[in-house]
């Protein structure tokens, strides 16, 4: 719940275009698949989300959105 709050605030701060919009996020407290698959769900039920992946390794969520949505 704390990296889908944290997601959105990030998310929040991005300056709105129309077109669509790239991010990296830290998710320097995930430890494991289970909240992988968490963050992974929740960000991507979002209005305007385009894509969303999550590199376990680098602990990093890239995401993809339309910013006049979000």
């Amino acid at each position: 719940m704390k990296h889908l709050i944290l997601i959105l605030t990030i998310l929040g701060l991005i300056a709105c275009s129309g077109d669509t919009t790239k991010a990296d996020i830290a998710l320097a407290s995930m430890q494991c698949g289970m909240c992988e698959n968490t963050i992974e769900e929740g960000v991507k039920g979002l209005d305007g989300i385009v894509a969303f992946d999550v590199d376990p390794d680098k602990k990093i969520g890239h995401v993809q959105y339309k910013a006049s949505v979000i």
